[in-house]
């Protein structure tokens, strides 16, 4: 059995110094995030809001830009 582990969201500023690096730019949140939880909830509004390329431009962040 495989356990996840992850958080509601991942792009909170209030993170930085404690989880992020504080230097780290907002646009690489997502990867250096991906880098440590194999997953993370997003919310069903945020997904029905956004066009389907939105969710392709997170899964093409998470596998090839650089934490």
């Amino acid at each position: 059995m495989n356990i996840y582990v992850g958080t509601s969201g991942y792009s909170y500023k209030e993170w930085k110094g404690n989880f992020y690096p504080g230097d780290l730019p907002a646009k690489r949140m997502l990867r250096y995030y991906g880098d440590r939880f194999r997953t993370v909830e997003i919310k069903t509004v945020t997904i029905f809001s956004h066009a389907f390329g939105t969710g392709l431009s997170w899964l093409y962040i998470l596998h090839t830009q650089s934490a």
